[in-house]
């Protein structure tokens, strides 16, 4: 199977959500290595499905009685004419701050760093600044070559903040992260493609 043109947007879901058969995940993952633009969309679906996964955590959390509730509040705030106006105002300011904040992510220069597997739970590892467009380069010293792998960044709870593909380019295994990390201690593990998702290194990341 050879893809004709740029990944569809169902193909990458299922790739994300890990259900996509091998032979086309094998096929994907070999044109997301020479199709940024494809490497994006597949972040993008990554990170909806993410925040997806944890709005529906929180709402098995909320009460049924709460949620309720605050849905009446709300319709009761808007139901005066002022306060619908000043919805509207806070709408398109908060459009405005949007817009403005996608430009300041458009501008902000890719910070480049290299990760080398850690040593221990006390190992630092790499530092990188917050707020900042990545690349991170991994190591791959003693792995064997693979035509493509994937990456997963998670916090100290171990909660998923980002999937991404990776690739290998001369030597290093490079992953471009567009969304922001937030000031913390993260790790970037590295699996094999496929549905079995072996671990293949782990990384320590400090944003700070």
């Amino acid at each position: 199977m050879k893809l004709n043109g740029h990944a569809p947007e169902e193909m990458l879901e299922e790739y994300s959500r890990g259900v996509l058969p091998d032979a086309e995940a094998e096929c994907l993952e070999e044109h997301i290595l020479i199709c940024p633009q494809c490497q994006d969309r597949l972040a993008e679906v990554d990170a909806f499905l993410d925040a997806a996964r944890r709005a529906a955590a929180r709402l098995q959390m909320e009460p049924p009685a709460t949620l309720e509730e605050n849905w009446r509040g709300l319709l009761r705030w808007l139901a005066r004419p002022a306060r619908l106006a000043a919805a509207a105002g806070l709408t398109v300011l908060l459009a405005g701050a949007v817009v403005a904040w996608r430009a300041g992510q458009r501008s902000a220069p890719v910070f480049s760093v290299y990760l080398q597997a850690v040593r221990g739970e006390g190992a630092l590892g790499a530092r990188a600044p917050v707020n900042r467009p990545l690349q991170l380069r991994l190591d791959p010293a003693g792995l064997p070559a693979l035509k493509s792998c994937r990456v997963e960044i998670v916090d100290t709870r171990g909660a998923t903040v980002l999937e991404a593909a990776a690739r290998w380019d001369a030597g290093v295994i490079t992953v471009e992260v567009t969304r922001r990390l937030a000031a913390a201690r993260y790790w970037v593990r590295l699996y094999e493609p496929g549905p079995r998702r072996t671990l293949l290194r782990e990384f320590a990341l400090a944003i700070q």
